[in-house]
């Protein structure tokens, strides 16, 4: 994959993409007892990882926020969901939005505050306001994620209106 970039951006890889093998590895500051591989996680920052079961759980409702990019793990099928959807930069509430700058150098966002989202078109999403950098998601992900049991997310609440 001669143009292949860790920042997918939101951009479509699917055309170029060719099947990598990967595999886990367990961080310094892992601290649970045996090895514990997840249903579902992030990876290449703002991207999921999928094994065969979470994907298979979440492929139709995922299809229309991004693509699905095949990896061999371990062995395993696995599946990146490259996320293609871009929350439009209104929905962004610049008044609770905070930039988080040193010396003159942007380092993320400190603050991140949405306005009201449609859920159904929005379930899954990346924004312009942190450079494409994360994945966001509504309260209708979480509690997918949570009814098929699918394990290794961990949601944090941002700023929402409502």
């Amino acid at each position: 994959m001669p143009t292949f970039s860790a920042k997918f951006k939101a951009k479509s890889r699917l055309s170029e993409w060719v099947k990598p093998n990967s595999e886990f590895y367990q961080s310094d500051n892992y601290t649970a007892n045996g090895i514990h591989i997840p249903s579902i996680t992030t990876w290449l920052l703002g991207n999921l990882v999928l094994n065969s079961y979470a994907y298979s759980k979440l492929k139709i409702e995922l299809e229309n926020y991004g693509e699905f990019l095949e990896t061999n793990c371990e062995g395993n099928p696995y599946y990146i969901f490259n996320t293609l959807k871009i929350i439009p930069d209104d929905f962004i509430d610049e008044n609770k939005t905070k930039e988080k700058i040193e010396s003159g150098i942007y380092m993320g966002l400190e603050d991140l505050a949405f306005k009201d989202i449609d859920s159904s078109d929005y379930m899954i999403f990346k924004t312009n306001a942190d450079k494409l950098a994360y994945l966001y998601c509504t309260e209708k992900f979480v509690d997918l994620v949570k009814t098929m049991n699918l394990t290794g997310l961990k949601f944090s609440e941002i700023l929402c209106q409502a």
